[in-house]
């Protein structure tokens, strides 16, 4: 108890401490009205985000997930001329986007950190997907020679070569490993996360291209979740929406400061600000 106590103590002694509590206080209770600012995104910009999107997925984006880059490139915009109202930054574009992460965490601080509920741990253990054990490996596009040499070692994995990990390893990413297909998603690649969902087990892939270099994949087993998987998966997964639903909350309060003018962009949904919902989902179908 004494080390809690003299813990806490020096917890609230801390600077920068203070300055974050303040800087997300004054955030959550500025006044709502608009001021007469502007927000410009112009349509370079949203199209540097749908090619940036397209790269990862490596396919066409379907009509949500173009919304939804759409939706989240105008979100970082109202965080960052947040930050900047509070005199946290200015306008140089690498800050503006330090600014939208840091305005955007401390609105997910915000979220509710009590347990999920029952029905909440039952709604996610409903989604739950398969544990992927996959092998990978990786061939960087700066590579002389990246394409061939991915062709070669997909080719020559095919005929039963060991793979040689240390060679063909990306940095912080284990050569072999369980995934769930969102894992996979968000740590390596969404394209090579498809493929391993669907695989035939025990082939390797041929090269599985993606924004930063090639990936020959071999997905060696697929196994449903133990009951312990799935109670850490859903508690992750409950604490997560909240942490986003609190930062649409945020964004969808901060976004009435502003006139936003967003661009049209042909053959991209028309971005409305009614997309930030502060339930959650993205206005409109999922249509592709």
């Amino acid at each position: 108890m004494t080390r809690v106590l003299a813990w806490s103590r020096a917890l609230l002694r801390n600077r920068l401490v203070h300055f974050l509590l303040l800087g997300g206080g004054l955030w959550l209770v500025a006044p709502a009205e608009k001021d007469g600012r502007r927000i410009v995104v112009t349509r370079t910009s949203m199209e540097d985000a749908l090619a940036k999107a397209r790269a990862e997925r490596g396919r066409a984006l379907a009509t949500h997930e173009a919304r939804e880059v759409l939706r989240d490139l105008v979100a970082e915009r109202v965080l960052a001329a947040e930050g900047r109202r509070l005199a946290l930054g200015d306008d140089d574009s690498i800050v503006n986007a330090r600014l939208a992460s840091l305005m955007g965490d401390l609105a997910e601080g915000t979220a509710k950190s009590s347990p999920p509920t029952a029905e909440e741990v039952s709604v996610e253990r409903a989604g739950a997907r398969p544990r992927l054990d996959v092998e990978l490996a990786f061939i960087a596009t700066e590579r002389p020679g990246a394409q061939a040499e991915a062709d070669a070692l997909a080719k020559r994995l095919a005929q039963g070569e060991p793979l040689a990990t240390g060679r063909f390893a990306l940095a912080g990413v284990p050569a072999r490993a369980t995934w769930t297909e969102t894992e996979l998603a968000r740590v390596v690649s969404p394209r090579v996360a498809e493929h391993a969902a669907r695989a035939e087990l025990g082939t390797w892939s041929p090269p599985i291209a993606t924004a930063w270099g090639f990936y020959v994949v071999r997905v060696v087993s697929r196994r449903a979740p133990t009951d312990g998987e799935l109670a850490l998966e859903a508690a992750e997964a409950v604490s997560q929406k909240r942490r986003a639903a609190a930062r649409r909350a945020a964004v969808a309060r901060a976004a009435r400061r502003y006139v936003l003018e967003v661009a049209p962009l042909e053959g991209a949904p028309a971005f409305d600000v009614r997309d930030f919902d502060e339930a959650g989902s993205p206005r409109g179908e999922d249509v592709d």
